[in-house]
């Protein structure tokens, strides 16, 4: 499915994009590989184009492994994210929900990769995780980037690399864990 606008729909970090479902920001590139493209160039009163996609109301999961066969691309402004939220979203509201950051990158600083979670109590500027330094960029080629989620964990994975554990005891005190439910995945390039 793909997610069409720029916020206005209830979603979005204030970003510079409108994100379309044309074959010139999201489209196979003829080898087998999934292409999300921002383009400079008016639409719909923003001056970028991208592209975002989900599987909701498609493939949701629960418990288990999340992870994709990325590469990042490399550039000031450019913030990829490969994301969970929670099925429950439109009943209970973000961050109820729960938000599970598997990777976002700052294209300007290729080295930084970011796993995050987020629910009630500890959202946006104040969620929970940590930026791992990658010894290469992350843009130069190809990474694994993953999650498991099991009751009560959620481990994040470069490749075979173990980077981060987070339980409820990393969560502020008296928030609430909200990572027992069911996820769709998303994939944006902001």
């Amino acid at each position: 499915n793909f997610d069409i606008g720029n916020g206005d729909n209830g979603w979005g970090n204030q970003q510079l994009e409108y994100d379309t479902p044309y074959t010139t920001n999201v489209a196979l590139d003829g080898d087998g590989f999934l292409q999300i493209i921002a383009r400079e160039e008016s639409y719909s009163g923003f001056s970028y184009t991208s592209g975002r996609i989900h599987t909701r109301d498609k493939v949701s999961l629960g418990y288990g492994r999340y992870e994709a066969r990325l590469k990042m691309p490399f550039g000031l402004g450019l913030w990829p994210a490969f994301w969970l939220l929670g099925t429950d979203y439109a009943e209970v509201g973000w961050p109820d929900c729960g938000e599970v950051d598997i990777m976002e990158l700052n294209g300007a600083y290729p080295l930084e990769l970011h796993g995050t979670v987020h629910g009630p109590g500890y959202s946006g500027g104040s969620g929970v995780g940590m930026t791992y330094q990658s010894s290469e960029p992350l843009t130069s080629d190809f990474h694994v980037y993953a999650v498991e989620i099991e009751p009560e964990r959620i481990s994040f994975w470069l490749d075979d690399i173990q980077y981060q554990v987070l339980t409820p005891e990393d969560l502020p005190s008296g928030s609430e864990w909200a990572f027992d439910g069911e996820f769709f995945v998303i994939l944006n390039l902001a």
